[in-house]
């Protein structure tokens, strides 16, 4: 699937372009969606075992993982995305590790491709009519021979994890103060 995945340009030209005008991107699915993530953002592409869970973690965490000692924090991108409600792990599934904000992440996906070599030229915007979800986490799109590449950008997709995370606890207020009275209120009683 994404392995024969080959951007439509002539591919011998692009590395002879040495001003910078090159991409790299790690190609990746979720959901059937490919994406592409600049290899420069890539920490680590593995398989995640043992997920331990975090109790009262959004809905997108599916917990923590250790990686060569450092603690992980594991994101479910189709809850992210809005294509599940709740994380659902299945034998061979992968993962690639991010870095943001000095912590690290690592992404699980349905399936991992190739590195393509996309020139600038080739990136277009992200168009309005896009899936909400997937317009808050890409950064622009490349018409593949067959397919719509999205590009992951790790700022954008922690900015919606915010805005979920955020929601989510707005909720759970609301179900606390659903009885007409407040923590607050019961203790002046």
């Amino acid at each position: 699937m994404v392995n024969t995945l080959q951007a439509q340009s002539n591919e011998s030209n692009l590395f002879a372009d040495l001003d910078g005008e090159i991409e790299q991107l790690v190609t990746l699915v979720v959901d059937n969606q490919v994406f592409g993530i600049p290899i420069l953002q890539v920490q680590d592409i593995v398989e995640p075992k043992n997920i331990t869970s975090v109790p009262r973690a959004p809905e997108f965490v599916c917990g923590v993982l250790n990686l060569r000692g450092r603690i992980v924090i594991v994101i479910d991108l189709q809850v992210c995305m809005g294509k599940r409600d709740k994380h659902e792990y299945y034998e061979g599934q992968m993962s690639v590790t991010v870095e943001y904000e000095g912590d690290l992440y690592t992404l699980l996906i349905d399936d991992i491709g190739d590195v393509l070599n996309i020139h600038n030229s080739q990136i277009g915007k992200v168009p309005k009519n896009l899936d909400d979800a997937l317009r808050d986490v890409s950064s622009g799109i490349v018409q593949l021979d067959d397919e719509l590449l999205s590009i992951l950008s790790v700022p954008m997709l922690f900015k919606r994890l915010e805005y979920l995370s955020r929601n989510s606890n707005e909720k759970e207020g609301d179900i606390a103060t659903a009885g007409g009275r407040r923590e607050e209120d019961e203790e002046e009683s």
